[in-house]
């Protein structure tokens, strides 16, 4: 008689994180990657020249994990335009860092949207999720690849003539999600710097990584 195969314990969060309302009651659950479309002209200079979309086009990309020491649902990124301090490094940050959710949303100025994990981590990989990220806080910020994904409307051309070489010592937003999710076999990626947030999520939802776009908003 053949044993049957114990299925790994998804980690879904009980209740979404105070303040957050996310489109069709979902969850954020870790590993979920977030996008961010900024309406300031940083935002609208930023979709320019990695030719995004106007009104969907990113700017910054996230991704969800738990804290280390509360379990509590944050964002990890990696960015320099943050001025509220990390959770975990307790002071302003310039790179990979890790910031509350709620409160994230509430002061960024344009549309932040969640692509679901189409395979949901198990309790250990978002476990793994939370030291890997953990063990990124404070790693500089590539401020060369995102002038790299930036360049005056064709740094998609810039990209294909001549492909950035990986290089995990800094870390450009979508860089840092990408690794993330590439150690947990969630996406395959040869090079995880070669991209801009659009073209990653693009990437994510051709490999059938991600379900469709929701709407996160805050709600105090």
């Amino acid at each position: 008689m053949t044993k049957k195969q114990a299925q790994p314990i998804l980690d879904r969060a009980a209740m979404p994180p105070a303040g957050i309302k996310v489109e069709d009651d979902y969850v954020l659950s870790p590993g979920d990657p977030v996008g961010f479309s900024g309406d300031n002209l940083l935002g609208m200079a930023v979709k320019i020249a990695t030719v995004g979309k106007f009104n969907t086009g990113l700017t910054h990309i996230a991704i969800c994990a738990k804290h280390p020491d509360t379990g509590m649902l944050v964002f990890y990124e990696a960015t320099s335009c943050c001025d509220q301090p990390c959770l975990i490094a307790k002071k302003i940050v310039s790179g990979v860092q890790c910031q509350p959710i709620a409160e994230r949303v509430r002061r960024y100025n344009g549309s932040v949207f969640v692509w679901p994990l189409s395979s949901p981590l198990s309790t250990e990989e978002s476990k793994a999720l939370t030291i890997n990220c953990g063990e990124e806080i404070g790693k500089p910020y590539d401020f060369s690849a995102a002038v790299r994904a930036r360049v005056l409307g064709l740094g998609w051309l810039f990209r294909l003539i001549h492909p950035r070489k990986e290089n995990l010592d800094s870390f450009y937003c979508p860089e840092f999600v990408a690794e993330e999710l590439r150690k947990l076999r969630q996406i395959e990626l040869a090079n995880v710097s070669n991209w801009h947030p659009d073209s990653l999520i693009e990437e994510f939802l051709r490999q059938g990584a991600c379900l469709p776009p929701l709407n996160v908003r805050a709600v105090f």
